[in-house]
């Protein structure tokens, strides 16, 4: 396991880090898994900017359209698609473990523990570098509702989780990083 954990608030720096991160101490291919979903206009602006912004030789696994449109639950869609994504042979930047857990919101607590428990089994198995930006809860706008409330303590805990798996856990305020967290890789 290659396991690297990029964390801080809202507009920290996290993406542009963790991108330069892969691409000089991984091995080509590049691949960049989005968790963001269209539908929103500002989703979709501040996806088209990371797109712009992102460096060509990231190949990027986005869900296809048509699969959007063949269900309401894009939860589930988005959910299978980072499972399985996470199988692919070569280096891995997933952004964002936040809107992961946000596509989840639905599930009762057992299956989200079976959710969040799959999803560290295949970071455990992959041996090719994987980065994965979390936002920090309390660093980011989380509004005074029950799904706000179970939003703060799923990502609080998956967060705990796989900086305990992680080899190397990164902070980044203001474009800076601080490293918490650093074994030898």
């Amino acid at each position: 396991m290659n396991l690297v954990m990029v964390t801080g608030g809202i507009r920290s720096g996290k993406t542009d880090y963790s991108e330069r991160y892969l691409l000089e101490n991984g091995s080509s291919p590049f691949f960049y898994l989005p968790t963001a979903l269209p539908g929103d206009p500002l989703w979709e602006s501040r996806i088209s900017l990371h797109q712009e912004k992102r460096e060509s030789r990231f190949m990027t696994l986005e869900i296809e359209p048509a699969a959007l449109l063949k269900t309401a639950d894009t939860g589930e869609i988005l959910k299978e698609h980072v499972l399985h994504s996470l199988t692919v042979g070569g280096s891995l930047l997933l952004d964002s473990l936040g809107l992961f857990v946000a596509a989840c919101l639905g599930e009762t607590d057992a299956v989200w523990q079976g959710t969040a428990d799959e999803l560290l089994a295949r970071l455990r198995q992959r041996p090719q570098l994987t980065v994965l930006v979390a936002e920090e809860v309390g660093m980011a706008l989380v509004p005074g509702t029950r799904e706000g409330r179970l939003f703060t303590d799923r990502l609080g805990e998956i967060r705990q989780a796989v900086a305990a798996l992680a080899g190397e856990v990164i902070f980044i305020l203001s474009g800076l990083p601080l490293v918490l967290k650093s074994e030898s890789r």
